[in-house]
């Protein structure tokens, strides 16, 4: 009797320790550029097991009221993420949920996320946060960019979506292909359509001030969630493309756009972060 009782004293002991350890959740403040491992509030080597979630329609975000699989953010979802030892989560804050209608910023959208990530914060998850996009906007078989951002004039009508893979598609009202003509292509091939590279590179050239707007959008994101220490750091965009490949093929070439387009407005985002 007396083993089993000192074996479910360890046990309950151990079981403590990782509560704890669970809910230490310190700030990152830092990355070491010698041994490129992020640095906490208290000087120590964050190491991180994490999963994505991503909204990628409206409402943009995950559910937050009833646990549905892969698509929500409730107690049983926190609990299956623990018994797993996830420790981060990379986030997706969709530009469409902030932003619907230009310099318009949705703050309930903002609000529930900051929710979200308050919750993984008080059980000692981690957040990322993804501006996250697929092929850039819906009028591009796409998700991620609001629906103001792209023009359907910006392309002669035989160079519309999905221009080259296919003839182009009919449209909605807005601009928008049906989900089935959408889904009989290839979204990753999508990137090399001329529509898509036209879009991106009117981003990174700020045509009508829209890289200004993409950076705005940060800095709205930013003073919402800076103050949350279980915000660790912000991806600026998921997979982004090169930009107008069509008119400028030599941004194909590996490392050309990185240094062209890239990083002049991703060192603007940086900016509006830290301000």
């Amino acid at each position: 009797m007396k083993t089993l009782s000192i074996s479910a004293a360890i046990a309950a002991v151990a079981l403590s320790v990782l509560n704890v350890v669970n809910a230490d959740l310190s700030k990152i403040v830092r990355v070491n550029p010698a041994t490129q491992h992020f640095i906490d509030a208290q000087g120590r080597s964050r190491f991180f097991h994490g999963t994505n979630m991503v909204k990628k329609s409206f409402p943009w975000h995950m559910d937050v009221n009833n646990f549905v699989p892969s698509w929500s953010v409730v107690d049983r979802d926190i609990e299956l993420m623990k018994s797993l030892n996830i420790n981060i989560v990379r986030l997706g804050v969709h530009w469409a949920g902030v932003e619907p209608v230009r310099g318009q910023y949705n703050q309930t959208y903002l609000d529930v996320t900051q929710g979200i990530i308050k919750k993984f914060q008080d059980n000692g998850i981690y957040t990322l946060v993804d501006q996250h996009q697929d092929v850039w906007a819906a009028q591009l078989c796409g998700h991620g960019a609001p629906l103001w951002f792209v023009k359907s004039d910006w392309v002669t009508p035989g160079h519309r979506m999905p221009y080259p893979q296919k003839a182009p598609f009919a449209v909605d009202a807005n601009g928008v292909p049906s989900d089935a003509d959408c889904n009989s292509i290839d979204w990753s091939v999508s990137y090399l359509d001329y529509a898509v590279g036209n879009a991106f590179g009117r981003l990174y050239n700020n045509y009508d001030n829209l890289g200004d707007a993409w950076v705005a959008y940060w800095k709205v994101v930013a003073t919402n969630y800076n103050a949350l220490p279980g915000v660790m750091g912000y991806d600026l965009m998921n997979e982004p493309w090169v930009g107008d490949h069509m008119a400028d093929p030599t941004l194909l070439t590996p490392g050309v756009a990185d240094s062209r387009n890239l990083e002049p407005l991703w060192n603007k985002g940086n900016n509006a972060i830290r301000q």
